[in-house]
């Protein structure tokens, strides 16, 4: 089900990893929490850049906001 962004971005991850010449035409992605760690150490390494965070089952928009501090981050609902 490529309807869900987690599902999709794990997905496109996956072939990134295995294809990394036809698949660096999105950025790398982050699943939250479960990738806190990992999110961290990125965002700590280029700020001040603007992450942009997408709860995994809403659409048209809904629930995305941008991310400039880390403090900033939210609890899915």
């Amino acid at each position: 089900m490529l309807s869900h962004k987690n599902i999709m971005a794990t997905n496109l991850m996956l072939m990134k990893k295995h294809q990394p010449e036809h698949y660096d035409f999105f950025p790398t992605t982050y699943m939250l929490p479960a990738d806190m760690n990992a999110f961290t150490k990125e965002f700590k390494k280029k700020e001040p850049d603007t992450f942009i965070v997408k709860p995994t089952h809403d659409c048209q928009g809904r629930g995305i906001y941008l991310l400039k501090d880390l403090d900033d981050i939210q609890d899915p609902e």
